[in-house]
Order: C-alpha cells, then sequence, then structure tokens
C-alpha cells in the first residue's frame, strides 16, 4: 500500500507534532520539540513509519539540535 505524502514533511518525526511552521524551504526544526533535520529526510521517516517500512525496528534517532 502506500502512503499519502500529504503534510509529511510538516509532521515531526520525533513529537508527531504536524504543523505549516515546522517546515522553512528544505530546513525542519519542530516548534514543539526543536528536532530539526532536512526537511525531505524528515519526510522520508514520517513515510516510512506510517507504511510499515520501519515496523519492528528500533530506530535510533539523532540527537535534537537547537537552531
Amino acid at each position: 500500500s502506500q502512503t499519502n505524502p500529504k503534510c509529511t514533511s510538516q509532521k515531526c518525526s520525533a513529537c508527531g507534532y504536524t504543523v505549516k511552521e515546522n517546515r522553512n524551504g528544505s530546513n525542519f526544526v519542530c516548534v514543539k520539540c526543536s528536532y530539526s533535520d532536512d526537511a525531505d529526510a524528515n519526510a522520508s521517516l514520517n513515510i516510512a513509519f506510517t507504511s510499515g517500512l520501519l515496523a519492528g525496528r528500533h530506530v535510533i534517532s539523532k540527537p535534537f539540535r537547537k537552531t
């Protein structure tokens, strides 16, 4: 099955908070938890989580970066 990519680049892959302000061009910074990443990389993680590609796997997240 396919995952709808809508808002995946606005949803934080660390805490799940979704808001338009999380994304600024190619940069992603969560306004709730301060997680930051490349916007496309963050979206890819959300798609992988939603589609079950990472089901049953332990994902080591990058440390939070304040920008």
